[in-house]
């Protein structure tokens, strides 16, 4: 049996004036009854996946499709408010959004390597990712309050860090820049402890599904 979600304007009764959407498992009528003007949008996204752990492949599946609802909604007039939902087109001094720690790792133990920094959708999470040559993991960098205990290697204030591949890839450069990431947050914590406790709910909005690359010592 397939379940669907419909959409129309209100007082529209033309039989194409609707958006369709799958429905979802842990939301049958999707976004739009949390859509109550008190919350911000990211807020409301960011709770509706809250049961699925940050980064497994069914958060990213849920993710997609709530994001989905919004970039189609929003396209035909009827969201008001969208921040997040399209970052990653955006320009200018969007790479300098990112911490000063993973800014500063990167200059420090990753110089001369091209880097992608990718954000996760609802900006919690921004994994870094080396060319294999390197023998660095890919190193998720997760917003605390949700970061996946049994996935957590190492913990500074306002951020918690993780890598992909099992013990295998926990490699001796791995665990460098780990450590580096960890040290470079808690500098940060201690010089602007109101911009690091702020992050997550502001700098990393801006960047929700974005994927920056760095290589050469630029950002591209």
């Amino acid at each position: 049996r397939v379940r669907y979600l419909e959409v129309r304007a209100e007082g529209g009764d033309h039989q194409f004036d609707r958006v369709v959407f799958p429905a979802l498992d842990e939301s049958p009528e999707g976004i739009f009854p949390r859509l109550d003007g008190r919350r911000s949008l990211i807020r409301v996204l960011r709770e509706m996946t809250a049961g699925a752990p940050l980064g497994s492949p069914r958060y990213q599946q849920l993710a997609r499709q709530l994001q989905q609802q919004v970039l189609l909604t929003a396209f035909r007039g009827w969201l008001a408010e969208a921040e997040g939902a399209n970052a990653a087109g955006a320009d200018g001094d969007v790479p300098a959004a990112l911490p000063a720690p993973i800014l500063e790792t990167m200059e420090e133990e990753l110089r001369g390597v091209r880097i992608a920094a990718v954000v996760d959708p609802l900006a919690q999470m921004v994994e870094i990712t080396c060319p294999a040559d390197q023998g660095v993991a890919p190193i998720q960098v997760m917003a605390p309050a949700v970061a996946p205990r049994g996935l957590v290697f190492a913990r500074a204030g306002s951020a918690a860090f993780a890598y992909r591949g099992g013990e295998a890839a926990l490699t001796a450069r791995t665990r460098s820049v780990i450590a580096a990431l960890l040290a470079a947050f808690r500098r940060w914590e201690t010089r602007a402890p109101a911009a690091a406790a702020s992050w997550w709910d502001a700098g990393a909005v801006r960047l929700a599904g974005a994927t920056l690359a760095l290589g050469n010592g630029h950002w591209a």
